[in-house]
């Protein structure tokens, strides 16, 4: 955790929950409501690590767990050289994305109980958040879009971001400081939690 005004909140959620677009808000909260310094942060960085990730993610022939050990490397330099700093300097810190994304996206690799369980001790050793804001949308709700069947492609789709739901949710449980937000694209309702969130973590200060 955080020590005194500086606090780490980190956004996570299958693609399409808002998150980034929540965090933007969040961040400008803190910042215009607040009067508090902020560093909006994502994940993959964009460090030379984060960046190469990105460009090669489809081309990188690896196994699953060398998959996300790279993306735990990449966690371990944005924690020592951007979010540790700036929470020294009294500065908030909200990442999109942090390691509840790697467990989600190893269960869709087919990576074994196992590894998943090494992976997820590894990243508890980094610092953990004050709060992690769990945003949960229904994925079928989210594919059909007031429509009335999904096409097969969206059908697989909606397989895979189902089981990455359920694994963000059971992280979230088995987690501290984790709140479910169910988004069901009511932006302003979740910016209303948002910030009565920020506002329990200053009082808490």
């Amino acid at each position: 955790m955080a020590v005194g005004k500086a606090k780490l909140v980190v956004l996570e959620g299958i693609d399409g929950s808002g998150k980034t677009t929540q965090a933007a808000f969040l961040n400008d909260y803190i910042v215009n409501g607040l009067g508090m310094e902020c560093l909006l942060t994502a994940e993959p960085t964009k460090s030379k690590l984060g960046l190469y990730i990105r460009g090669n993610l489809m081309d990188l022939k690896l196994n699953p767990y060398t998959m996300q050990l790279l993306f735990t490397a990449d966690r371990a330099e944005h924690v020592s050289s951007e979010i540790i700093p700036a929470l020294n300097k009294g500065m908030w810190v909200i990442s999109d994305r942090y390691y509840f994304s790697t467990i989600a996206y190893a269960v869709l690799t087919g990576l074994a109980e196992k590894q998943r369980d090494a992976l997820l001790a590894v990243n508890r050793t980094f610092i953990q958040p004050d709060l992690t804001v769990f945003l949960d949308v229904d994925p079928r709700k989210q594919l059909l879009g007031g429509r009335g069947r999904l096409e097969v492609f969206e059908r697989m789709d909606l397989e895979s971001k189902i089981r990455m739901r359920e694994e963000y949710a059971r992280l979230c449980a088995i987690t501290p400081n984790c709140i479910t937000v169910k988004v069901d694209n009511n932006k302003e309702e979740v910016r209303t939690l948002l910030r009565s969130f920020a506002d329990e973590l200053i009082r808490k200060a």
